[in-house]
């Protein structure tokens, strides 16, 4: 069995909101079989509304499962003027970051490792609707596509297609899983 983290064609929906606060994703193969989610974790809604805290405005984890629900990578979303999501190892150990460097016209994000640009994921139109990976050396690796949803979709839920076009290594193959999750939460859910 093909771990989720080895895929090259996933689809990745946002989880409708109607009464939980929560952010979510459901991981699914082409033929519609789940594969694994997306999860915020941390404190609950109740505790957020009885004691609000000023880190659940700055940093939102995130923890990616498999189906089995053994988690495969630990995200966090750090809100910011430029936001960036940290992806990270199960235990903690942070693999790197995909910064948002530019959302005005066609959106541009910085993959990092260690503080160095070893990619970068770019929309091809200003409507943000499909996005680029490439590699440091510009060579694109993976296409990500959102098929239903749009900014004005107040429900939110939005299905993107990822294809990654070839083999890739860590931390690159973490960073390319991780982009479409970092694209919902930097440019569509605010």
């Amino acid at each position: 069995m093909t771990s989720l983290l080895d895929r090259s064609d996933f689809v990745v929906k946002h989880r409708p909101k109607l009464m939980e606060r929560r952010v979510g994703y459901d991981i699914y193969d082409e033929q519609g079989t789940v594969l694994g989610s997306v999860v915020q974790v941390g404190r609950d809604n109740l505790e957020k509304t009885l004691r609000p805290s000023r880190a659940d405005n700055v940093q939102t984890p995130f923890e990616m499962s498999d189906v089995a629900g053994s988690v495969v990578l630990a995200l966090t979303h750090m809100k910011a003027f430029k936001s960036s999501l940290v992806v990270a190892r199960p235990d903690g150990s942070e693999i790197g970051r995909i910064r948002l460097e530019n959302i005005l016209g066609k959106s541009r994000f910085a993959l990092e490792v260690a503080g160095a640009r070893v990619g970068a994921l770019t929309a091809k139109t200003w409507r943000k609707r499909s996005f680029v990976l490439a590699d440091g050396q510009s060579a694109e690796i993976a296409g990500v596509d959102m098929t239903h949803g749009s900014s004005g979709d107040h429900s939110h839920q939005n299905v993107y297609d990822v294809h990654i076009h070839r083999t890739l290594e860590d931390p690159m193959r973490s960073l390319a899983v991780a982009a479409v999750i970092a694209v919902d939460l930097m440019l569509w859910e605010r």
